[in-house]
């Protein structure tokens, strides 16, 4: 789907910084879920520095109709060798099933190695994390 999205984006809005805004707020009602890579392309995509995109998407989540609970799966070294990568694949899975509308992003290291893997549904901290947590947290 962020492939097809993605040539949306080119299609409709011109390669400069000030369609940025417009196009991220596109993702994020059109799409039910989209990933670290659709980000990474749009900012390719408007040329903008990293932290100036993580300024613009900090000013999207923020506002809001466009806020949308979010879910953060951290793929660090340690989150990855206990399956997060997995746990990202099968929460994506479920939530393209769902009527309601998430942000999923895979996230770095979040500091909590020792409770590994680490997901974060909207503000609730989820340590030693399953699918089955994730899933109660958005009922």
């Amino acid at each position: 789907m962020s492939k097809s999205f993605f040539n949306y984006v080119k299609k409709t809005y011109p390669q400069q910084k000030k369609y940025a805004l417009a196009a991220l707020q596109d993702a994020v009602l059109m799409l039910k879920c989209h990933d670290e890579s659709l980000y990474q392309n749009l900012m390719h995509y408007f040329q903008l520095e990293s932290q100036a995109w993580l300024q613009l998407r900090e000013l999207v989540s923020t506002q809001g109709q466009y806020l949308l609970p979010t879910i953060r799966v951290c793929t660090g070294p340690v989150c990855h060798n206990k399956k997060s990568k997995e746990l990202f694949l099968k929460t994506y899975a479920y939530v393209q099933g769902q009527a309601k509308k998430y942000v999923l992003e895979e996230t770095h290291c979040q500091g909590k190695c020792h409770q590994a893997p680490v997901v974060f549904v909207e503000n609730q901290f989820l340590a030693e994390c399953r699918e089955e947590n994730i899933i109660s947290c958005l009922k």
